[in-house]
């Protein structure tokens, strides 16, 4: 990085002209330089003894020509208020703040043993889907506290996770908080001026329009990236910078399983989720992206959700559209204890009584109306049956008198009315016998059956149906 020094200006000359700590120097008569671990453009890393607690610490110190610009020293100072307001086991962790007796800004953190995700991936290439999974899910737990304090990162990218050898094992450790924006502070002119900061490669569509507006789905933007590379062995979008930027605004990601086909179809599914340039289609917190990753993590990865369902909830996200006054600021939020790992449960408020009676109302008037239906079907059923007809009850004329009869063995012929119940379908008159002439030459009774007509018309045999 070439750093132009204003001309004529007495201050670039005093600083220039001061000289940067070497090994073997004491700092504070307590931190003793033991080697120059890396040097940046804006400042240089020592690994460094200290002497009254006999242990090793690293030392992150200024250059010279970087004071003669106070936003990179507004950065440095903003980075160490961010690191230290986080209690977080993959945060690593600020001792102390000072400057030198030469006047550099200095910062003393905790020494990690290690290598960075960049050298990782450089040395492997892609990782394992477990793995990779599980690396990125870690990261998330310091974002998320991150958030939840108002502090967005705006610089993730594979070279600030550092994979450090704890315990046997390792631990994942965010570092270099920068470029972050504090969400409750009143500093968007310092943060307007550092807009241009940050990896191209890993920023965020609204971050390469206009960083000062971006908010934690910034954040969860590089996440995808980070996930992503880490999968395919490449970003999404390549080349020079300007043509990377050029490609996060205005071209379509290219989904993972084009360059690694293993990959489940779920799992690309959540990495474009987290890389929607729509900011209302990205996730909305890492909470939620942790609780979608956590499936393809595997057993011997997976971070506990308890953790993650422990993490404070994300700070408010500002409006986007127009830049508006800060807020004043928030509390910040607790640290999570080992007692608050479980998840959390929102007791809803009670329903209005009138919700339950808007509810009710329908399958009251569904069972009136079944019952009103069934009444209605027997009253029909009813109508419909014949009603037993009452017997038609039919006097038969009366016989008219016979005449004498001459012989004593003829029995007199006594007529009587003749009552019948006849079915509806049978004749309705009964025939009549009259004697005939003949019963006095032959001795005997003979009669005659007379039919009466009847109303139906129709005649079987002797008898009118």
């Amino acid at each position: 990085m070439i750093v132009a020094v204003p001309y004529g200006s007495t201050m670039g000359e005093n600083v220039l002209s001061t000289q940067l700590l070497s090994p073997g120097d004491t700092l504070a008569g307590k931190y003793r330089i033991d080697r120059i671990i890396g040097q940046g453009g804006m400042g240089v890393v020592y690994e460094a003894f200290h002497i009254r607690l006999r242990q090793r610490v690293a030392i992150k110190m200024l250059l010279p020509e970087i004071l003669v610009f106070p936003e990179f020293v507004s950065r440095f100072e903003r980075e160490a208020r961010a690191a230290a307001t986080l209690e977080s086991r993959n945060v690593a962790k600020v001792l102390d703040v000072d400057t030198s007796p030469q006047g550099l800004p200095y910062m003393v953190i905790e020494y990690l043993e290690g290598n960075d995700l960049g050298e990782e991936l450089a040395r492997r290439g892609r990782l394992p889907i477990e793995e990779a999974v599980a690396l990125v899910m870690e990261a998330c737990m310091p974002i998320a506290q991150a958030h939840a304090q108002g502090i967005i990162h705006r610089d993730l990218k594979p070279s600030n996770l550092f994979l450090a050898k704890k315990d046997g094992g390792q631990v994942l450790k965010l570092l270099d908080f920068g470029i972050s924006k504090i969400l409750t502070e009143r500093d968007s002119k310092e943060t307007s001026s550092l807009q241009g900061l940050g990896t191209p490669h890993y920023m965020s569509p609204e971050q390469v329009r206009r960083a000062s507006d971006v908010d934690r789905r910034s954040d969860i933007w590089s996440l995808g990236i980070i996930l992503y590379e880490l999968l395919t062995g490449q970003e999404p979008f390549s080349g020079p910078p300007a043509a990377v930027i050029a490609a996060i605004v205005a071209d379509p990601v290219p989904p993972p399983r084009t360059r690694r086909p293993d990959i489940p179809v779920a799992l690309e599914q959540v990495i474009m989720h987290a890389l929607e340039k729509d900011l209302r289609k990205r996730y909305a917190d890492v909470r939620t992206l942790m609780t979608d990753l956590a499936p393809f993590a595997g057993e011997e990865h997976i971070v506990p959700m308890s953790v993650a369902y422990a993490l404070p909830a994300p700070h408010t996200v500002p409006p986007h559209a127009k830049a508006t006054p800060a807020a004043p600021p928030a509390p910040a939020a607790p640290p999570a204890s080992v007692a608050s790992l479980a998840p959390t449960f929102v007791l809803k408020p009670p329903r209005p009584r009138w919700v339950y009676a808007v509810i009710a109302a329908p399958a009251l008037m569904v069972l009136i109306f079944g019952i009103a239906f069934r009444a209605g079907r027997a009253n029909v059923a009813d109508a419909a049956m014949p009603l037993p007809e009452r017997p038609n009850v039919t006097a038969a004329p009366t016989l008219q008198a016979l005449q004498p009869i001459e012989t004593a063995s003829v029995a007199t012929v006594i007529t009587a009315p003749i009552v019948t119940a006849t079915p509806p379908q049978a004749a309705t008159h009964v025939p009549v016998v009259r004697p005939t002439a003949s019963t006095a030459a032959t001795g005997t009774a003979q009669s005659t059956v007379t039919p009466v007509p009847s109303s139906t018309g129709k005649r079987v045999g002797p008898l009118t149906l």
